[in-house]
């Protein structure tokens, strides 16, 4: 028997999902991912009352108050890996992945066999392109993302989109963009100037546009920034820095208000000054690469690192921090104001979030009776060096304790071969013999090792779970810390490391096109950020994605076009 099909014919398809009519016909020209780095759940409503009106009276959009009150506005989306870095969300966010599956695990780990930290984004196949000054890696790639993201798969399916990410920190703007981003930008701040890898530019030149943004900061090294406190108050601030040290950098730019520094210093992305650099990058790539002009959905990804520094540096409670979100609430306004002048918002959609949350000051903390503490790294490492010491005697080839980063201790190796010992029965003995040392559990609520993971020797609930989407043998520790609530293991003020509520909740805004505005309640998760992308945009989630559609927050009834 022969068929006969004549083109154009339609014929009714049982998609699953009841919206995709509603997806299909209004997909966006333009998707904007905006992330603020650090920005916990409660900082947008605690300082709403200062942000701009959610649209001017000519009928401009504002900011925050635009995004929350014409889009779906999810105050509780979460987190559920184990430990709330700024690496790993970024790569969660795009690929809807948990870390075990995309492999960015932490902001750096270390590679065994050389001691050497190895970054996110590293990669030495691929040199710095602009003036790579005292930047401190050789080479930068996404090489160590596993699997795809929003962006790869996007142009697997063969859409000619153009993709783009931006921000101060090159692991922000590398993680955002994937595999396949057509440039990715970040800012080197030891010469004050944007830059990017051979991975994107292979001739090793800056396209003219970026040039044009860098030699107007070059000339300006030498400006003074000045940063007063001159902006609305909303109460929920700390009155002053007394708990603050003055240690770098505020020996430099100052404890209090007015703080001031010069243009061309490594501390000016402290300053509203690193948020305008990242919105004026921004729109500049809007403009020249003309996004949201071509046939299919372009991508602009943009991370604003300055949130995340000034916190570390005067902590999540700070007037700074408080300020700081006044001006990015500004900047937001202006992103959008542009992205409606050259693609407009009916045709763009926006998503906003963070990457992770933040513990307050610790010391604020303990004056109001909340109990905290700080965690001695140098400290538990010597207590892990003396066990494997008492159990094995001296190392012969280096210590037995090759180091640590953000709690995760690793092993030497080679000290192991050189004794014939085998990692499995070391490990094992290590982690039960550190959980039972008062001087390394004093601020530490449960210490595992790689074989409690293979063993499933666990513990129950939230640990477990968060510990099984982290862990990836080979780059994680090879005994990990867990501490206790508030408990925090550097000097700084604020930390980010575990996977409490304070690190693990974060807004998530999306407004557009299919976009059903409300405030809704329910508790959502940060990897169902890249399959509802996806949906949106006529493409299958990126490989390792296990978020679900974000059904609740999209419009219904409209018609499949023709």
């Amino acid at each position: 028997m022969r068929i006969s099909v004549k083109l154009g014919m339609a014929f009714p398809i049982a998609l699953g999902l009841g919206l995709a009519s509603a997806a299909l016909a209004e997909v966006p020209k333009l998707v904007v991912v905006v992330v603020i780095d650090q920005l916990r759940s409660d900082q947008l409503p605690r300082w709403s009352r200062n942000f701009l009106p959610p649209r001017g009276k000519s009928g401009t959009p504002g900011g925050f108050r635009y995004l929350m009150q014409e889009g779906a506005y999810f105050p509780l989306a979460q987190y559920q890996h184990l430990q709330g870095l700024t690496a790993v969300g970024h790569a969660t966010i795009m690929s809807g992945a948990y870390p075990y599956q995309h492999q960015i695990i932490l902001n750096e780990w270390m590679d065994r066999e050389s001691g050497q930290l190895i970054q996110a984004p590293s990669d030495e196949r691929y040199p710095i392109v602009g003036d790579a000054k005292g930047f401190p890696v050789r080479g930068i790639s996404p090489k160590n993302i596993g699997g795809t993201t929003f962006i790869d798969e996007l142009k697997n399916s063969g859409y000619q989109s153009k993709a783009v990410a931006i921000s101060l920190k090159e692991r922000s703007s590398v993680l955002l963009g994937g595999h396949r981003a057509d440039l990715a930008l970040w800012f080197n701040k030891e010469s004050a100037s944007w830059v990017s890898s051979r991975y994107y530019l292979p001739k090793g030149e800056l396209p003219d546009w970026v040039k044009a943004i860098n030699e107007p900061l070059k000339a300006r090294h030498e400006d003074i920034l000045q940063w007063e406190a001159d902006g609305d108050e909303s109460g929920t601030s700390l009155p002053d820095n007394r708990h603050l040290e003055r240690k770098p950098p505020l020996d430099e730019i100052g404890v209090d208000f007015p703080h001031q520094t010069k243009t061309g210093s490594r501390h000016a992305i402290l300053f509203p000054f690193g948020v305008q650099i990242t919105t004026d990058m921004a729109i500049a790539a809007l403009e020249s690469m003309k996004l949201g002009s071509g046939p299919h959905t372009d991508v602009l990804a943009v991370s604003y690192s300055s949130h995340d520094s000034v916190a570390h540096t005067f902590g999540t409670n700070s007037r700074e921090l408080e300020f700081l979100a006044e001006f990015e609430d500004r900047m937001l306004a202006r992103l959008l104001g542009s992205i409606d002048q050259k693609v407009g918002l009916k045709n763009t959609l926006v998503v906003l979030t963070s990457d992770h949350g933040a513990s307050p000051l610790t010391e604020y903390l303990q004056e109001v009776k909340i109990p905290a503490g700080r965690i001695d790294e140098d400290g538990i490492l010597k207590a892990c060096e003396d066990i494997m010491v008492k159990n094995y005697g001296k190392p012969k080839n280096g210590p037995w304790m090759l180091g640590y980063t953000d709690l995760n201790y690793y092993l030497n190796p080679k000290a192991l071969r050189a004794a014939g010992l085998n990692m499995v029965d070391v490990r094992k003995k290590l982690g039960r013999d550190a959980r039972m040392q008062a001087n390394i559990m004093g601020g530490i609520q449960y210490a595992f090792t790689g074989e409690d993971v293979r063993e499933r020797s666990l513990p129950p609930g939230l640990f477990a779970d968060q510990i099984l989407k982290t862990y990836v043998e080979g780059r994680s520790g090879d005994i990990v810390f867990i501490p206790k609530p508030y408990h925090v293991y550097t000097r700084i003020p604020t930390v980010h490391v575990t996977g409490y509520a304070y690190d693990r909740f974060v807004p998530l805004i999306m407004s557009g096109p299919g976009i059903k505005a409300g405030r809704y309640g329910q508790t959502v998760n940060v990897v169902d950020v890249a399959p509802t992308l996806s949906f949106l945009t006529g493409t299958i989630p990126p490989s390792g994605s296990e978020g679900r559609v974000l059904s609740e927050a999209l419009k219904e009834g409209s018609k499949q076009p023709e």
